[in-house]
């Protein structure tokens, strides 16, 4: 991943857009995507991360690799229940298996949040705790929009926001060619259509509560099945 370069085409971004790109910086903020669902409120068994988990911890991998972070934060909570992992976790452990050649104390976990809006308080907290003044924020390319918007209201002082879509397909002809074909898919439709549900919820709900109790409701009923 030497050959990389990043610049300012390669991210998306709601503010500072006058950055300007660094080697490094101090760590990459990477948000959990959930994990695989088999539909109906259930999710996959055996428990596995969902595609745009993968994404973004394989953009994390790359943008560690090539130079531009020191650090990798992964932002998710027990969304799948409490006898599960926690996004945060599953996510360190699939970059692990992917770079098993970054070190273990260059990553961290925020093990407690269910929502972006709990991603963006709990991160800050843990940027504080780790005295991190200076990242970027890492999400998927439809939830860049939102993510930087609550991220923004909560005060973390991120330099830019990035969609993983946008590093992986730098990556190889392999990945350009599947970051296309992910673009394209009834997949981005729907997930657009979510995010702007989600959107018009936030200036109704910006602490996030109605997602919250919808995250809550499905870990309700993943209780009554087992």
């Amino acid at each position: 991943m030497s050959g990389m370069q990043l610049n300012k085409k390669n991210m998306e971004t709601e503010k500072s857009p006058e950055f300007e790109h660094r080697d490094e910086l101090p760590a990459v903020i990477v948000l959990g995507g959930g994990f695989k669902e088999s539909g109906k409120m259930e999710f996959a068994k055996p428990l596995s991360l969902g595609l745009e988990s993968k994404m973004r911890v394989l953009a994390a991998g790359m943008l560690y690799e090539s130079g531009s972070v020191d650090k990798i934060i992964f932002s998710g909570g027990k969304t799948a229940g409490e006898d599960n992992l926690s996004e945060a976790q599953a996510m360190m452990d699939y970059l692990q298996k992917k770079f098993p050649e970054i070190p273990v104390e260059k990553i961290f976990l925020e093990e407690r949040s269910l929502s972006t809006g709990e991603n963006a308080a709990d991160v800050k907290k843990r940027l504080e705790e780790l005295k991190i003044q200076e990242s970027f924020l890492l999400t998927s390319q439809s939830h860049v929009r939102r993510a930087s918007i609550i991220f923004g209201k909560s005060g973390v002082d991120y330099q830019q926001a990035i969609a993983a879509e946008n590093i992986l397909k730098d990556r190889s002809e392999h990945y350009r060619a599947f970051v296309k074909r992910y673009l394209s898919s009834p997949r981005i439709k729907l997930l657009k259509f979510r995010e702007a549900v989600l959107n018009s919820l936030f200036y109704i709900d910006s602490e996030g509560k109605m997602v919250k109790m919808v995250v809550d409701a499905k870990q309700f009923v993943q209780g009554i099945k087992r």
